[in-house]
Parts: structure tokens; C-alpha cells; sequence
């Protein structure tokens, strides 16, 4: 793909590479997060869960709570 294709891709000047694009948030960390970016169509959303190794990682009871959170049509995601 050359130069000039790509920009134009990327440009907004295709109405389908505008469909297409998804968005993702990870490491989200409370029930009200999730549900607001969920409502405003955030198409997945991840919560880290572990063992508190690192920061902003929930464990399994907690990270339960914040997927309460997420509404549809927003898929969630777990990283380990």
C-alpha cells in the first residue's frame, strides 16, 4: 500500500475505514468506569487481574465487580 492510499485511508476520507475502527481501554479499575465508558460504545474494555504485582491489578473478587459495570454492546477483556 503506498504513501498516498494509506494517508488517505487513514484520513476519515473513506467512510468505511471510519466503520471499522475499534476502541479499547485497558487496565479499567472501578465499577463507574466501566460503566461510562461502556456506555459511550468503547467497543472492549480489560481489567488486570492478578495478584497485586503491579499496579492498577485487581483480584478475581474485584474485577468481577468492575465487568458488573460494563453494559452492552462493549465486550470485556481480561489480561493475566
Amino acid at each position: 500500500m503506498g504513501y498516498e492510499k494509506s494517508r488517505k485511508r487513514w484520513s476519515g476520507s473513506e467512510p468505511s475505514s471510519i466503520a471499522s475502527m475499534l476502541t479499547q481501554i485497558y487496565e479499567v479499575s472501578t465499577f463507574d468506569e466501566a460503566r461510562a465508558i461502556s456506555e459511550i460504545g468503547v467497543d472492549h474494555i480489560g481489567v488486570l487481574v492478578g495478584r497485586g504485582e503491579f499496579p492498577r491489578e485487581l483480584a478475581v473478587e474485584a474485577a468481577a465487580k468492575v465487568a458488573v459495570g460494563i453494559v452492552p454492546p462493549s465486550n470485556s477483556r481480561r489480561r493475566s
